[in-house]
């Protein structure tokens, strides 16, 4: 192959790369990257399938107050956290009161992490200790220890102790926000 030919490829290359979405440099798109984008995808896939204006942040908040199906509700709150959608709050704090679990979940979250109120969301939270379904409740520990409250440490200690392993390894991926506690000084985690 001759120099001409091989820059003439070379510019092919790099011309109708960025049309085939293939990277040039680098190589294989990073797993955490297709990770990210599979998960965002299955998170908003409830909305697009409801006919949903993903696209439209209006129409995205409308959904915390007129639509009851538990995946159509999530996935607007995904996309609210992920725009940090700050006039949602009040909606936000609507769904705390009136959803199911997982919902609430996702509003406190969404809430706790600088889209409303942390006082009122974290009392919300820390209800979510005593409900019936124990990933809710190693779910809202994992959210209060992230939002640096200790309160929720011994329902993760039992989540550690469970028979069932689905149990302790939800309860593993919520311990190191105690850990982070214990290291900032404001928990003792060996006292309890």
């Amino acid at each position: 192959m001759n120099s001409r030919s091989l820059c003439l490829m070379l510019f092919a290359v790099f011309v109708c790369a960025d049309s085939l979405s293939v990277p040039v440099c680098g190589g294989v798109p990073r797993a955490e990257d297709s990770q990210k984008s599979a998960m965002r995808a299955r998170k908003i896939a409830p909305l697009l399938a409801a006919g949903v204006d993903v696209e439209s942040d209006d129409a995205v908040i409308a959904v915390l107050s007129t639509v009851q199906d538990t995946g159509i509700v999530c996935g607007a709150i995904f996309l609210i956290k992920e725009r940090q959608l700050r006039q949602a709050a009040p909606q936000l704090h609507d769904v705390l009161n009136s959803r199911s679990p997982l919902v609430v979940l996702e509003a406190c979250d969404a809430l706790l992490k600088g889209l409303g109120d942390k006082e009122d969301t974290i009392g919300r939270c820390a209800e979510l200790l005593d409900d019936r379904d124990v990933i809710v409740r190693l779910r809202a520990a994992g959210l209060l220890a992230a939002s640096g409250s200790f309160s929720g440490w011994r329902v993760v200690k039992d989540g550690m102790n469970d028979r069932n392993p689905a149990i302790v390894l939800e309860a593993s991926m919520v311990v190191g926000s105690f850990i982070r506690l214990e290291e900032q000084g404001k928990s003792d985690l060996g006292n309890d």
